[in-house]
């Protein structure tokens, strides 16, 4: 039986597409998690329980084999009136930086 290159070469393809799709998901879900963490501990609000990605680029640790690095935003929130920026970079399969806007701590006066 003689196999075509083409089917071979669109099945490699393929397989390739569906592991970089499932990295991304994987990636998607560690950098929601980091960044609903992050809020947590600095008790803001997570805003739309989502984060977005904003870049991937191949970066290649000291010594290491390149891999995909990508940055994820989102937005909190301390009162709700004002949207802040936060961003989460995740490299190569966790998170490595959560960074967070600078902004007005919520009032403990106004707290119910």
């Amino acid at each position: 039986m003689v196999i075509d290159n083409s089917i071979v070469i669109a099945a490699l393809l393929l397989g390739l597409v569906a592991l970089v799709w499932r990295s991304s998901m994987a990636s998607l879900e560690r950098a929601r998690e980091a960044g609903k963490r992050a809020c947590r501990q600095a008790g803001v609000q997570f805003l739309d329980d989502s984060v977005v990605l904003r870049r991937i680029r191949l970066q290649r640790p000291p010594g290491g084999v390149p891999a995909l690095e990508r940055r994820y935003r989102f937005e909190f929130a301390t009162r709700g009136d004002r949207r802040y920026k936060g961003s989460v970079t995740v490299f190569p399969r966790r998170p490595t930086r959560v960074e967070m806007e600078a902004y007005e701590p919520l009032d403990p006066g106004l707290v119910d």
